[in-house]
């Protein structure tokens, strides 16, 4: 019983901190698109771009293999 409660207050901070990141992205991502504020369609393309650039990015370096050294 005790380790189920452990489990559920893992998975509630670990799913908190996603969503606090998430937020944080987000906000990144308005303060560079505020050129495009005064277009909402050009506004929101602008963010759903940057939102998809850092896991775009994230999952290159790791796709690529090491160079073997000689």
């Amino acid at each position: 019983m005790k380790s189920l409660l452990v489990i559920a207050m893992a998975l509630v901070s670990v799913s908190s901190f996603a969503a606090d990141h998430k937020d944080a992205a987000h906000k990144a991502a308005m303060e560079a698109c505020k050129e495009h504020s005064k277009d909402k369609k050009a506004m929101e393309a602008c963010v759903t771009e940057k939102m998809k650039a850092p896991a775009m990015e994230a999952s290159a370096p790791a796709a690529a293999p090491a160079p073997a050294h000689k």
